[in-house]
């Protein structure tokens, strides 16, 4: 399975652009992040030709949990509908509380984790950081198409937990030599049986969403939160900058 270098070149060019400017046993084995130092190799993602990566789109901020946006699979998503509607008023706290709301980016592979190949494939979450760091690696013509099943390469990630004035980072270093993903039968079948993203990651309704973005929006606590309290500021043709009439331009988008 080849890789597309020209989409791949793409990805990583809006990237350095937009820089310089749920829980059941069986699928949480699925997911796997680094709590140290890892070789895991990267997997062709069998659905999907061209690419290793998918990139979805989640909500952190509108509920006690993260919520996939419909957008990673082409659907609506009436939180980023609204988020756009905020961010285009032209003032400075809409545009703020869009930004807020907007669905961020996460980007995932499927993965062995050197060790636990018996576990099979997992599925590893990043950030854009990370992202930028893998594009540069396969655009690298010193490796290539490190992803292949055959000629690819193992992966080095390091994890360094954040403290009180740092950031947690996460680094990866590709492995100099050349080795196949596995040579294990049965590995290899786990592999031919990788589940598809949007069964790891299923999609809300959209009704769903849009009761999710009310109870966010609809005034009582969330009102100290955001330290607003004038209510009668924003024009009838505006997005709100406050709690209460963020709810009713809610009810005007989505009546």
């Amino acid at each position: 399975m080849s890789i597309n270098f020209d989409a791949l070149k793409e990805k990583l060019s809006a990237l350095n652009e937009q820089t310089s400017k749920q829980n059941s046993p069986s699928t949480k084995s699925l997911f796997w992040k680094p709590s140290a130092t890892h070789v895991i190799r990267i997997l062709p993602y069998i659905h999907k030709t061209g690419e290793p990566f998918d990139e979805l789109f989640f909500h952190y901020n509108v509920s006690n949990r993260p919520y996939l946006s419909p957008i990673s699979y082409g659907g609506a998503d009436p939180i980023a509908e609204f988020s756009k509607q905020l961010q285009n008023t032209g003032t400075k706290a809409d545009y703020k509380m869009g930004k807020s709301i907007e669905p961020r980016r996460r980007v995932h592979v499927a993965i062995l984790v050197r060790g636990e190949e018996h576990e099979g494939v997992k599925f590893w979450g990043f950030s854009d950081t990370v992202y930028k760091e893998l594009l540069g690696i396969i655009l690298d013509p010193d490796y290539g198409d490190i992803t292949d099943a055959k000629t690819g390469r193992d992966i080095t990630v390091s994890f360094t937990p954040g403290t009180e004035t740092t950031y947690s980072k996460t680094t990866v270093r590709p492995k100099p030599n050349v080795t196949p993903a596995t040579e294990d039968p049965k590995v290899i079948e786990m592999i031919k049986e990788m589940p598809r993203i949007e069964d790891v990651y299923p999609a809300p309704e959209y009704d769903e969403l849009k009761t999710l973005l009310y109870e966010y929006l609809k005034p009582g606590d969330e009102e100290e939160q955001l330290g607003e309290s004038n209510t009668d500021q924003a024009a009838p043709t505006e997005a709100p900058t406050t709690v209460k009439s963020a709810v009713d331009a809610f009810d005007q988008l989505f009546k």
